[in-house]
């Protein structure tokens, strides 16, 4: 058999794996795997306990090689900037991309893992200047030290730690290879979401926000006066009223309820998904975003699509990650393929990442 890479992605709601093999242009899908992970504090001492018994559940149940593990961190503790640079090599950009980054890094740079890949060279700068195009990714020490801790303590040990925003890129130009220009991918998670905007090929803007479905869940909670899970409960069954349509055998008052709070609940993250439109059309030689690819465990929630394209006034689409790998439809059946997708993006793309890719 080829050899296989395991994407690992370790959410606060749902923990996923996918196991891939193959090459580029002959990518075969070996296995797909999740564990929920019950409602907990954040920061609770329980919360890693049953994170960690979540995982090691999930590599024993489906026979998963821990060794080829790739995972990944995300939310507002990583920066992903794309900066110009004066012509250099790879070696004195290693050297000079700490002075760099200081100027972008929310937080001191003593606190900060950081690394950087070569996205252009040979572009004109103010009077012709030579210059390249670099991305920039700075992770926390802390929270790269936290997920190593959790897989270490599940048994797992991990070939490389990517970032989320990029893994959902991996994806994406490889289910997608012939629409990278003008496309914004969107990943709404539990607790974070990403936004990653696409010109001529490479990503322009990469944002991390802290805002996802749990936002919409507390808000339920909230309206509906009940604990987490009821209100999880809510959401999954009730979602977004689309054009009217009340869904088949559910109260008209409650799914009018839990309509207005989920559209409420996401203010604030459409607002930060407005803001970044904007920035990329001020600096993508007035290109404006023509389309949006959805992913994440929230983008399931019923009628979410067409919801943000009435907010974003661009047509929205749900991502499946799978488009181009190969998938035997006797273990893997594709209306099941098509549903989980969005949940399993960022892990198809870990499993991807020992590609030359960022």
């Amino acid at each position: 058999m080829p050899k296989t890479r395991i994407g690992l992605e370790v959410g606060t709601r749902n923990i996923k794996a996918v196991e891939i093999s193959g090459r580029e242009g002959n990518y075969k899908l070996e296995k797909i795997a999740t564990a929920e992970v019950p409602p907990l504090e954040e920061k609770s001492v329980e919360r890693e306990r049953v994170t960690v018994g979540a995982i090691r559940n999930l590599i024993r149940e489906h026979k998963l090689n821990a060794k080829n593990v790739i995972s990944c961190v995300g939310g507002e503790g990583v920066i992903v900037r794309r900066i110009r640079m004066p012509m250099m090599g790879e070696k004195e950009v290693g050297q000079a991309i700490r002075w760099e980054a200081e100027e972008y890094l929310p937080f001191p740079i003593d606190q900060v893992n950081l690394g950087f890949q070569i996205l252009e060279r040979n572009l004109r700068g103010e009077a012709g200047a030579e210059e390249m195009a670099v991305l920039i990714v700075g992770a926390k020490k802390e929270l790269i030290q936290k997920h190593l801790r959790i897989l270490e303590f599940s048994n797992v040990f991990p070939q490389i730690i990517d970032v989320s925003a990029l893994a959902l890129f991996n994806a994406y130009q490889v289910s997608y290879p012939g629409e990278l220009t003008g496309v914004a991918l969107i990943e709404l998670g539990h607790t974070t979401s990403s936004i990653v905007i696409l010109h001529n090929g490479l990503p322009l803007l990469v944002r991390n926000i802290d805002l996802g479905g749990y936002q919409i869940t507390t808000a339920l909670a909230t309206e509906f006066n009940t604990n987490f899970i009821n209100a999880e409960k809510l959401k999954r069954e009730y979602g977004i009223v689309g054009g009217g349509e009340i869904p088949e055998g559910k109260d008209r008052e409650t799914a009018e309820r839990v309509d207005k709070v989920i559209r409420g609940a996401m203010d604030d993250l459409v607002g930060e998904i407005v803001r970044s439109f904007e920035y990329y059309s001020s600096q993508a030689e007035r290109t404006s975003v023509e389309k949006v690819m959805l992913s994440g465990g929230t983008a399931r929630i019923q009628n979410m699509d067409s919801f943000l394209s009435e907010e974003l006034g661009v047509p929205v689409e749900v991502i499946n990650p799978f488009r181009n790998i190969h998938c035997d439809p006797k273990t893997f059946q594709p209306t099941y393929l098509a549903e989980v997708g969005p949940l399993f993006t960022v892990s198809v793309g870990l499993a991807l990442r020992e590609l030359p890719q960022l």
